[in-house]
C-alpha cells in the first residue's frame, strides 16, 4: 500500500508499505524476532484467532515471492489503474544462473530504506518515502555500472517501479550485487579509535600532539605527523588515503558523462550566487535554534554554544569568499549524503553504496550537479564525528579520569585533524588539475570551507532537533572551522 502522511506544518508525504498478515505461533514468533514489525490485530470473525498485520519484509515467504516476480519481470496492476512494474539488466539472468543460495535475510540496520539479501549474491533495497520521480540511486547506479564501469560500488541489476496514470515513475526498490564487507566504514573507523585511545597517552608525549588548524590543513598535506603519533594512528592513516583515492575516482567516474543528466558544467557567476544564497539563508535559523537551545548547553559545549552565536558575521564571510569572483572548476552529479556510513569496508579497499541522496530533498533537488567536494565536506564531519563518538565511548568504560580529559581531548583533536590531512590528499592526488577542484588553491580552500561549514550548520539544526546529544560535536566543529577568523 502507498500510505499518506498529513502534518500539522509542511507537505504531506508518501510511504510504501508491503503488508502482510500471521496467525498463531507464526505471529508470535515474528513479532519476537521483529518487534517493531507488528501494525495491528486484525478481528475479521472469518478466522478463529486474530489476524497480526504487519510489515512484509520480515516475512521470508514475501521475499521469495518478490524474487520470483523479479525473475519473470511480472507488472502488477490494481483496479484503480496503478502499475509495479519489475525491471533487470542483462547481467543479472547470469547471476541467477551462477548463484547456488538465494536464502532472504533480513539484515538489523538502522537505515531510512528496507533491505533483503539474497544468499551472498543479490540485495533489494526498498524506499520506504516514496516520491514522484526516478531516484538517483537507481540513475546513478546504472550509469556507473553500464557506462562508467565504477568498480568499487555494488553493481546494479534491476529496479521496482510505481506508476499511476500519466503521474512520473516512483522508484520503489532497486536491485543490486551483494559486496562481501566487513561491515561499514563508521565503525571501522570506530575500531581503529579503540585501539587508538587506548594506547594514545603512552605513546604520544605530549610535545608530539602537533596539530594542524583547519586554515592550515591544505598546507600539511605533504608532511607526516610526528612519529609518536603516526604509530598511535597506525594504519587508518593510509586506509583513509585510500578512501580519498577511491572517492576522487568515483567523481571521475560521475564526471565522465556525456547526456544531459550527467554532462558537467562550468561553475559560472550565477551558481555562485545561488550557492552562496542558499548557505546564507542557513545561518540565521541555525544560529535561532542554538540561541533557544543555550539553557541545555554545558561546559564545553556552552563556551562553543556562545562562540558560534558570536560568529555570524565570520560565516558570512566564509561563504561570501565563493563569490568574490569566477571559480575555476566544475560541478556534476555527486553522491549527495556521503559520509563513512555509506561506505563498506571490504577487507583490504573500499566499496561506495547507497546513492539516494539525502531522503529529505525531493529527487529533483537530489539530481542537481555540485562540486565534489560537498561529498568530501560529508566524510570530513564524519571523521570529526567518530572522533568524539570513539572518546566517549572509551570514557563510558570508566578509562579516562576527570585530570585526563584535557589530554585525550588534545589527542582526540590530532587524531582528526591528521586523518583529514590523509583523506584530501588522497583524493587531490587524482583530483588536482582536473575540473574535480578549483586550480587556485586559496579557491579550494574557499570552497571546501563553505561546504563544510554548511554542512555543520546543517548538522546543529538536526542534531538539536532529534538527537540533543550530539548537537556539541558540530558546534565544536564550526568553532574550529572559523578558529582563524573570529
Amino acid at each position: 500500500v502507498m500510505l499518506q502522511a498529513e502534518y500539522a506544518d509542511g507537505d504531506p508525504e508518501t510511504y510504501v508499505a508491503p503488508v502482510a498478515v500471521a496467525t498463531g505461533d507464526k505471529a508470535q514468533a515474528l513479532l519476537a524476532d521483529h518487534p517493531n514489525a507488528g501494525i495491528a490485530w486484525l478481528d475479521t470473525g472469518i478466522t478463529a484467532e486474530p489476524l497480526l498485520l504487519h510489515d512484509a519484509l520480515v516475512d521470508p515467504g514475501f521475499a521469495d515471492a518478490t524474487m520470483r516476480a523479479v525473475r519473470r519481470r511480472l507488472t502488477f496492476r490494481s483496479p484503480s489503474g496503478a502499475e509495479l512494474t519489475m525491471k533487470t539488466t542483462p547481467e543479472f539472468r547470469k547471476v541467477l544462473d551462477e548463484a547456488d543460495d538465494l536464502t532472504p535475510h533480513v539484515p538489523s540496520v538502522e537505515q531510512s530504506n528496507s533491505s533483503v539479501v539474497f544468499g551472498n549474491r543479490l540485495v533489494v533495497k526498498m524506499f520506504r518515502r516514496s516520491q514522484e520521480g526516478v531516484n538517483p540511486e537507481l540513475e546513478l547506479g546504472e550509469f556507473l555500472t553500464d557506462q562508467a564501469e565504477f568498480e568499487h560500488t555494488a553493481p546494479l541489476y534491476g529496479a521496482m517501479e510505481y506508476r499511476k496514470g500519466k503521474g512520473e515513475p516512483r522508484t520503489v526498490s532497486v536491485i543490486t550485487g551483494y559486496v562481501p564487507n566487513e561491515g561499514d566504514a563508521w565503525h571501522y573507523t570506530l575500531d581503529a579509535l579503540g585501539l587508538y585511545y587506548e594506547s594514545v597517552l603512552t605513546l604520544v608525549p605530549d610535545e608530539a600532539v602537533v596539530v594542524p588548524r583547519w586554515s592550515e590543513v591544505l598546507g600539511w598535506l605533504h608532511q607526516d605527523p610526528p612519529f609518536a603519533l603516526a604509530s598511535a594512528i597506525g594504519p587508518y592513516l593510509e586506509s583513509v588515503r585510500l578512501l580519498g583515492r577511491r572517492t576522487a575516482e568515483l567523481h571521475l567516474a560521475l564526471a565522465s558523462g556525456t547526456g544531459e543528466n550527467f554532462r558537467p558544467e562550468p561553475f559560472t557567476t550565477l551558481y555562485q550566487r545561488s550557492l552562496y544564497q542558499s548557505m546564507r539563508a542557513q545561518v540565521r535559523p541555525s544560529l535561532a535554534l542554538v540561541r533557544r537551545n543555550t539553557g541545555d548547553l554545558e561546559g564545553g559545549a556552552a563556551a562553543d554554544g556562545a562562540s558560534v552565536l558570536a560568529s555570524e558575521s565570520a560565516m558570512l564571510e566564509c561563504f561570501g569568499a565563493i563569490r568574490t569572483h569566477r571559480l575555476d572548476t566544475a560541478r556534476f552529479r555527486v553522491h549527495g549524503d556521503f559520509h563513512l556510513g555509506q561506505v563498506l569496508h571490504a577487507g583490504r579497499d573500499f566499496v561506495i553504496i547507497d546513492f539516494e541522496g539525502e531522503p529529505s530533498r525531493s529527487p529533483t533537488e537530489r539530481r542537481i550537479k555540485r562540486s565534489g567536494l560537498a561529498d568530501v565536506a560529508g566524510i570530513l564531519r564524519s571523521f570529526q564525528y567518530a572522533a568524539r563518538a570513539g572518546l566517549l565511548a572509551y570514557a563510558d568504560r570508566g578509562l579516562v579520569t576527570a585530570e585526563q580529559w584535557p589530554a585525550f581531548e588534545a589527542r582526540e583533536r590530532a587524531w582528526q585533524m591528521w586523518v583529514t590531512t590523509s583523506y584530501l590528499a588522497g583524493y587531490l592526488e587524482l583530483a588536482e588539475g582536473t575540473p574535480l577542484v578549483p586550480r587556485d588553491p586559496l579557491d579550494l580552500r574557499a570552497l571546501l570551507t563553505a561546504y563544510t561549514l554548511d554542512k555543520a550548520l546543517y548538522e546543529v539544526r538536526y542534531d538539536l532537533a532529534h538527537r540533543p546529544a550530539w548537537a556539541p560535536i558540530p558546534l565544536r566543529g564550526i568553532v574550529q572551522l572559523l578558529e582563524d577568523q573570529v
